[in-house]
Order: structure tokens, then C-alpha cells, then sequence
């Protein structure tokens, strides 16, 4: 349990979960999907989504977790997120 724990930390976590805010609106355009819609996914109100998508709140580890996870495994968004590189960061961390 303490490999995963120092694996977590040593991902820059405040830079991927900046990328991904930077690009939370153009993802969730690209399915087609609304704020509230959305919100409702993540089980947050729309208040708190918007102020994700527009920076105006910090978002957590777990909600990064969430919203990748979800665009990652989204046929529309996949690419989008599999180029930001942000999967690839987490992902190596854990490599034997």
C-alpha cells in the first residue's frame, strides 16, 4: 500500500488536473452534453460543475479521477484525453 501512496505522490497532480480543466468545456461539448447533464454524472450541482469547467474552483484529486475516467472512456473524447497526456502521467507512476 505505501508503493501506491508514493506512486500517487509523485504525480504533479496540480498540473493534470490543470490540463484538464483547460479543456473541460471543449470536452463536454464534444459529446454533447449540458452543464447541469453533466453535473448530474459527477452527482455535483450544476453551480459547482461550472465553476470546474471555468476555473473559478479548484477541482479535487477525486473529481479529476471521476472526469477522466468518464472522458477517457467516452468514444468521442477518448483521443482528447489520451493526448493531453494526463492517463499516460498516472499511469507510468504505477509501472513495475
Amino acid at each position: 500500500m505505501n508503493d501506491l501512496y508514493e506512486a500517487i505522490n509523485k504525480i504533479d497532480k496540480e498540473h493534470v488536473m490543470k490540463i484538464l480543466t483547460e479543456s473541460l468545456l471543449v470536452l463536454r461539448a464534444s459529446i454533447g452534453i449540458s452543464q447541469d447533464e453533466m453535473a448530474c454524472l459527477l452527482g455535483i450541482t450544476r453551480l459547482l460543475y461550472s465553476y470546474l469547467e471555468t476555473g473559478k474552483r479548484k477541482m479535487k484529486w477525486t473529481g479529476f479521477m471521476a472526469l477522466s475516467m468518464f472522458f477517457g472512456y467516452n468514444d468521442k473524447t477518448k483521443r482528447m484525453i489520451e493526448k493531453m497526456g494526463c492517463f499516460q502521467k498516472i499511469t507510468r507512476s504505477f509501472e513495475c
